[in-house]
């Protein structure tokens, strides 16, 4: 996803009924509601840019590791490995604050640089979760600069070829769909 050229706003909307009416059963029972894809449509359309930077940052002092997978391999190291059978529970344990992540998971250099593009594109959650972050990582973690251990790895150029960056995202999305219906 990261070497490949960002989608453009009919590529998302695509997928997104594709998925929602091609997994409709697969997404209702997993308690996902597909009744209003234009809706979903405009969500994702609104927060792909973000959440493809956020998933395309590398940690340089970890050989490259992309910050996605070392915040995941983190957080399992303190509530175990995450399946897709108990995913929905570490979340909710998480969001509930039954599972109490400690700093080495929240205040790394990674998690710094996805909260900077989180606040970027959203400022509403820097003043709704600064005063928790500032007080688990300290006032530094929220000063808006960029970790110089953490590097942009996205192919921000536009696709030249919109029907092949379609193709390979709804072969993708097919693959992802597969999954979910397979046992």
């Amino acid at each position: 996803m990261c070497s490949q050229t960002v989608c453009s706003n009919q590529t998302l909307s695509d997928v997104v009924t594709n998925v929602t009416s091609g997994c409709a059963s697969d997404l209702e029972s997993a308690g996902l509601s597909t009744s209003d894809t234009s809706n979903l449509v405009s969500m994702v359309q609104q927060y792909y840019p973000t959440a493809r930077k956020a998933a395309c940052l590398a940690d340089t002092s970890n050989n490259k590791t992309l910050c996605a997978t070392e915040l995941l391999n983190n957080i399992q190291s303190q509530v175990g490995t995450i399946t897709k059978d108990n995913l929905q529970s570490v979340v909710s344990e998480i969001e509930e604050g039954s599972v109490k992540l400690g700093s080495n998971v929240t205040c790394t250099d990674c998690t710094k640089a996805m909260y900077n593009l989180a606040a970027q594109a959203d400022p509403s959650i820097a003043s709704t979760v600064n005063g928790t972050v500032v007080g688990q990582c300290g006032a530094s973690f929220a000063d808006g600069s960029e970790p110089s251990t953490i590097t942009q790895t996205a192919n921000n150029a536009a696709s030249s070829s919109t029907s092949e960056t379609e193709g390979t995202v709804l072969s993708l999305a097919a693959q992802g769909c597969a999954r979910l219906s397979s046992p």
